[in-house]
Order: C-alpha cells, then sequence, then structure tokens
C-alpha cells in the first residue's frame, strides 16, 4: 500500500515539475493504463517508463539500454497485430507479449526497419530490429511488450488494446489531405480536354434529383467551367427527369449509345469521363485529370476511390493496384469511373451492339484494356462511390470478352460473392511437371508431403524428384529404398544447407517442360491444385505461378509477396482467416504479385535456367523474390491463384521468428534498389510498409 501511495506522490510530483509535457496527458485512458500496469509492474519500473506508457515525447524510451517501441495494436473481430521495433547495444534476445497477466507468446524479432534506422541511426546499428506479433486471442484490456536482451536486462511498456480498422485509418489519410493544396500545380487550360459523360442504369426508375445534382455539383466544383456533359441513357424516363429538374446553369446533353460516337466527336474533347449517377468526383480531380494527360497521354486512366453506402459511418477507401488483367478478369477492382481517350474510344467504336439498354461498364472497360496497353492509374482518391460493387462484375460480360478474344477459357463463379474464375483449358498432351523437394530426414513429415501429393493431384503428367540433403537415420533411407512408384525418383545432395543450391542443382539432374519447387512440409488439399497453376504457366506471358497456402489452423500463410514491406519483402494478408475475403478481395482471386513463395511455386524449366537459377548467395531467405524480380525483369509476370491450396506446416521445419541474415537483406536491397525505390506495381503506395494486412500508411 505505501509503494502505491508512494508512486500517486511521485507522478503528481513530475506532472508538477513538467506540467505542458505530462499534465496534458492526464486523462481517462491513461489513468486506466495506470491502474492496469500497476497490477502487474512495480511502481519503480511504471516510472521509468512513464513517458512511453502515456504516449509522451520521443517514440523510443532508454531503460537498461534497451529501446523498445510499439507502432501499433491492431485489434479486430479475428486477431490481434503488433508491430514495431527494439534495440539493445547487447542485442536483443526475446521479446514476449502479454495480454493483461497472460502471457501470450514471442514475437518474430529482426525484421527489417530502415524507417526506424534512418531516424535513429544515431542509437540503432542495424536495420534488423523490427518486430511483430499475431495472435487470434482476444478480449484483453491491455497489451505489455517485454523486451530482454542478451546480458538478462530488460524492459516493459504498455499498450491499451484498441480497434483500429481501415475506415478510421483513413480519417487520418484524409485530415493531412485537407491540408494541402492540389489545385495550383497546373493552370486551366482556356479549352475543356475532357467531356464528362454521366451514364444511368436502367433499373434506376426514379432517379433521385439529389443524386443528379449531388453529381452536377461535384463537376461543376472540380471540372473547367465550359465542360461538355453528355447524359447517356436509352430510356425516355430519365430524358425527362433531366428536362425537367436541371441543376441550375449546367448544360446538359442528352445522347444514346447509336451516337454517342459523333455526341462525344462534337464536343471537340481529346478525353471521356464516364461517372455513374449519384457519385462525386472530389475538388481537385479535374487537375490530376488534366496533369496525367498533359504527361503521360494515356489511353485508359483509372484512380483510388472511397465507397460510402447507406449503411456505413465512414466511407472505405479502395487504394487499387497498378493495371492487372487477371485481378480485372476476376472482378472489376476499376470500379464504375474511368477516363477514356476519344482516339482510342473511336478506334475500337466505343460500346458493343449488343450492349442492351444499360451500360455494361465491365464490359467496356474490358473491351478498351484488351486493345491498349497504356493504361494509368493515378493513386489517389479522386472519386467518391455511393454503390456497392454488386453491379459492376457480371459472367455475361467476361463471357463477352472470351469470346471476342478468343481466349481458351470458360467463366465460373469466383471463391467469394461477386467474382469470377477465368478457368483456362490445357494445353494438349500435358506437359510434364517435375515436383522439387529437398528435405532432411524427418520422414513422416516427408511421407505426410508425398502421400497428400500422390492422392490428390488430377493433373496426370507429373513426377517427384526427392533431394536428400545430409540425411542420416535408418529410417530415412529405409523409406527411400522401399518406394515403388515409378513416379517418384530421389537423389543425394550431401552439401552443407543452401536452399538455392539444392533446387539449382536438382533442375540441372531433370528435363522437364516446368518444375515445381515443393517444401517437404506441404500438404495437399484438394485435387484440382496443380491442374490450376498448370493452366497459368502454360501461358505465354508468365514465368511462375505460386498457391495460397494455408497453416493448420487455416489462417493465411502465403497468398502472394509484396515487395517493400519491412524494407524488403513480406507475405501479405498473413494469418488472416482462408474464408476471410481480405483487403480488395484479394486472399480470394487470381492475379499478379512481384513474387510468390518458392515453397509452392511452379516454373519454367528452360526460364529458370534462362535467368541463372536461384542466387546461391541467399541461402535461406529472398532466393525465390530474387527469382521472381528476375522473371519481371525479363518481362514476365508471376501469377498467384488461390484454386491451388495446400497446408504449409512451416513451424515443423523452421525456427519462425528467427532473424534474417544481414548480407541476405543487403543482397536484395543492392540488386533490386531501383525497384524498390519505385516501389511494388501490384501494391498501391497509400498501404503500409510496416504491416501486412493491407492497412494504411498513416
Amino acid at each position: 500500500m505505501f509503494d502505491r501511495l508512494n508512486f500517486w506522490l511521485k507522478f503528481l510530483w513530475i506532472c508538477l515539475c513538467k506540467p505542458f509535457a505530462l499534465v496534458k496527458h492526464i486523462n481517462g485512458r491513461n489513468v486506466s493504463i495506470l491502474v492496469d500496469a500497476l497490477r502487474s509492474e512495480s511502481p519503480r519500473v511504471i516510472l521509468g517508463n512513464l513517458k512511453d506508457l502515456l504516449q509522451i515525447g520521443p517514440k523510443s524510451i532508454e531503460t537498461n539500454s534497451i529501446d523498445l517501441f510499439c507502432d501499433v495494436i491492431t485489434s479486430t473481430s479475428k486477431r490481434i497485430e503488433i508491430v514495431g521495433w527494439a534495440f539493445s547495444p547487447n542485442e536483443i534476445d526475446k521479446i514476449r507479449v502479454f495480454g493483461d497477466d497472460v502471457l501470450l507468446g514471442k514475437a518474430r524479432y529482426g525484421l527489417s526497419r530502415p524507417d526506424v534506422f534512418a531516424e535513429a541511426s544515431d542509437r540503432v546499428v542495424s536495420e534488423s530490429v523490427g518486430f511483430d506479433f499475431v495472435t487470434k486471442e482476444k478480449g484483453y484490456k491491455t497489451i505489455r511488450l517485454e523486451a530482454i536482451d542478451k546480458s538478462g536486462k530488460k524492459v516493459s511498456i504498455y499498450r491499451r488494446s484498441i480497434e483500429f480498422s481501415i475506415e478510421d485509418q483513413y480519417q487520418l489519410i484524409r485530415g493531412k489531405g485537407k491540408k494541402q493544396s492540389n489545385k495550383k500545380y497546373i493552370s486551366i487550360p482556356s479549352k475543356p480536354s475532357i467531356a464528362v459523360c454521366l451514364y444511368v442504369q436502367p433499373e434506376d426508375d426514379t432517379l433521385l434529383i439529389k443524386d443528379i445534382r449531388k453529381s452536377l455539383q461535384s463537376i461543376t466544383s472540380s471540372f473547367h467551367p465550359n465542360c461538355p456533359i453528355l447524359l447517356l441513357s436509352t430510356l425516355e424516363r430519365h430524358q425527362d427527369s433531366f428536362e425537367q429538374r436541371i441543376h441550375e446553369g449546367v448544360s446538359l446533353q442528352l445522347c444514346r449509345y447509336d451516337n454517342f460516337k459523333k455526341t462525344v466527336n462534337n464536343t471537340g474533347c481529346d478525353y471521356v469521363l464516364f461517372l455513374e449517377v449519384g457519385d462525386e468526383l472530389t475538388e481537385d480531380a479535374y487537375y490530376r485529370f488534366q496533369h496525367t494527360i498533359e504527361s503521360k497521354k494515356p489511353a485508359f486512366v483509372y484512380y483510388d476511390e472511397e465507397l460510402l453506402l447507406a449503411d456505413q459511418k465512414l466511407p472505405f477507401p479502395l487504394f487499387k493496384p497498378s493495371f492487372d488483367i487477371d485481378l480485372l478478369t476476376s472482378y472489376n477492382y476499376i470500379g464504375s469511373s474511368a477516363l477514356v481517350s476519344v482516339k482510342k474510344g473511336n478506334t475500337i467504336n466505343w460500346f458493343d451492339e449488343n450492349i442492351g439498354e444499360k451500360i455494361n461498364v465491365y464490359q467496356f472497360f474490358l473491351k478498351l484494356v484488351s486493345c491498349t496497353e497504356d493504361i494509368h492509374n493515378i493513386s489517389q482518391v479522386l472519386l467518391k462511390r455511393h454503390r456497392n460493387n454488386e453491379k459492376l462484375t457480371n459472367k455475361e460480360a467476361l463471357d463477352f470478352y472470351v469470346g471476342q478474344n478468343n481466349t481458351n477459357a470458360t467463366v465460373v463463379e469466383g471463391k467469394v460473392p461477386n467474382t469470377l474464375r477465368l478457368k483456362r483449358r490445357l494445353e494438349n498432351p500435358l506437359k510434364k511437371v517435375t515436383i522439387v523437394i529437398p528435405f532432411k530426414d524427418n520422414i513422416s513429415i516427408l511421407k505426410q508431403c508425398i502421400d497428400s501429393v500422390l492422392d490428390k493431384t488430377e493433373y496426370e503428367n507429373y513426377n517427384l524428384f526427392l533431394v536428400s540433403n545430409d540425411s542420416i537415420e535408418d529410417e530415412t533411407y529405409q523409406y527411400l529404398n522401399s518406394i515403388k512408384d515409378k513416379r517418384i525418383q530421389w537423389r543425394q545432395y550431401n552439401m552443407p544447407f543452401n536452399f538455392s543450391e539444392i533446387n539449382n542443382w536438382a533442375v540441372g539432374q531433370i528435363e522437364s517442360d516446368y518444375v515445381l519447387f515443393m517444401n517437404n512440409d506441404i500438404v495437399i488439399k484438394e485435387q484440382g491444385w496443380l491442374t490450376a497453376m498448370v493452366e497459368h504457366i502454360q501461358r505465354e506471358e508468365i514465368g511462375a505461378v505460386g498457391a495460397k497456402l494455408l497453416y493448420p489452423d487455416n489462417s493465411i500463410q502465403h497468398a502472394g509477396v509484396i515487395v517493400g514491406i519491412y524494407g524488403v519483402a513480406a507475405h501479405g494478408h498473413k494469418y488472416f482467416d482462408t474464408d476471410e475475403s481480405g483487403y480488395m478481395n484479394r486472399i480470394n482471386v487470381i492475379q499478379r504479385f512481384s513474387s510468390c513463395t518458392a515453397a509452392c511455386l511452379l516454373v519454367k524449366r528452360k526460364l529458370f535456367l534462362g535467368v541463372g537459377g536461384f542466387e546461391e548467395s541467399l541461402k535461406v531467405n529472398f532466393n525465390d523474390v530474387d527469382l521472381c524480380l528476375k522473371f519481371k525483369e525479363k518481362g514476365y509476370e508471376i501469377i498467384y491463384t488461390p484454386y491451388a491450396e495446400a497446408y504449409h506446416y512451416e513451424s515443423k521445419t523452421r525456427v519462425t521468428d528467427s532473424p534474417y541474415l544481414e548480407s541476405e537483406v543487403a543482397f536484395i536491397k543492392n540488386r533490386w534498389k531501383t525497384f524498390l525505390e519505385k516501389g511494388d506495381p501490384h501494391y498501391n503506395p497509400n498501404l503500409t510498409l510496416v504491416k501486412r494486412d493491407f492497412s494504411l500508411k498513416v
């Protein structure tokens, strides 16, 4: 009791000595945190960490020569994720995480954090000071982090576990944006170069005048004062509505599909902006469009947007990747609005004759992108959309695209609502796939992997090539010598472990068209996995295909790799549940990434040899990232397909919280410096680089 009283007296004394630094932080939240902390730590320790506990002053604290900082704790209905960094001259031994008084586990330490190194280079001598921790346990009021260095010294900090959604994060970004003026970086031309085409869906039987005025108001606030505004509709009742109740001072011209080309050409504009009635443009939209036109002269432009539905309190931001035809044929991620070159529109004769009495923007966008590579994405929110995605993706439009482009595929419903799968037919005859599986003993794990492949692979033309790396157990060789299946062969490669070296050697021993690299702790989940991968690797432009990998608890281990996270690369959406859609549906749709994990990766053998295979100086980490980036450098794309699904028992064969080797991090940063500086094209620059959950950069 005396100890607690002494604490509060010292606390009040600190507040009186430094009123401006501390008193302003006295509130119900911080007092509650102090009370929680007093339950598990001595007042002396808490006073030593008071500034960090109340989030006052600099980001890091120095206690017993240990710096420990928590960037953010994100608590959702599915998980708690913690991200931060720590440093000690005596090296960090471990970081433990407590929920209230319960030990939740150890954080994964040793992640690259170049942002910390840049700001704290006087204290931090390495970039590998980051940590993260994810748990599915929830309901804790206070999170305590404890860092212990190799000398035995330790320090603790406390944080309130709060839910911080993407919508909340977006409000911070919007607030920052309001402080900046975007209208002064380009002059307004005397003649408008962009016409706006408002389009109306026929199912909108009764147009709400407030929605009409909302769209028109945003156009007149943002665009050139003489901007032509067209109404594209086939229905007479829409014409009557607009003619009877028109927004004051706006000249609106009604046009139909059969005379659209003539109407647009008569405006004299070079571009047309398609906008659905009810949606709004941001105030700086015209200036962003004009800047892009003058600097890029693209044929097709799309942009980020915010979606605010009637049942939502806050808008949800849609930050889109660079153009990806595989993602677009999975669902209409571009949205309802885009800027189109009049020249390109005239070339393709605008709309298809079978479009009927409604504008199918998905069909229109697919037609445009199949005729041009001059596509540009503006990574800024320029549109406020008030309708859901349900109307934006439809099977009929993708069926029409498949027919028009003679694509040898069928269209089926996707894994999640409002998504599709373009299921490509396999070449005949089927090309040979060799599955390379390196291993060292652990025969029970290897046997589980092999049995799952043999039992659950409908693709017929494949074989397995097992590579023993320094196996020493009698049981291992008894099993290998007992194998009778002609589809399986094994060899020995008895050298010190080097993942790249082992697999390079293995590829040199085989002659198949395709090679699939597989870890020995993979267990196949469904029959069609290899078929789903081959349907993409057979495409001329594809260099590698990655699978969807799950932990045994059905959380995501791999659903594509984002290059640049933690300064190098990391798996996106890691630890999400497999039934979650992820950010913009990206867990469960076919799409392009800059890299996929080599734990289950299918490649063209000749292309693999042509780029020199895996980089052998990368013995453990990032060899797959380097390989995929070499493929991309040669003009090939990397595909991720969720239709190839398997379990990855990573924890059985790897220490997941061990730090990356500094030499491997340095190698990637040096070889791919330009790529890292430009940013991953399949990851929007508004998204964070210190987490893997596609949350926002705040």
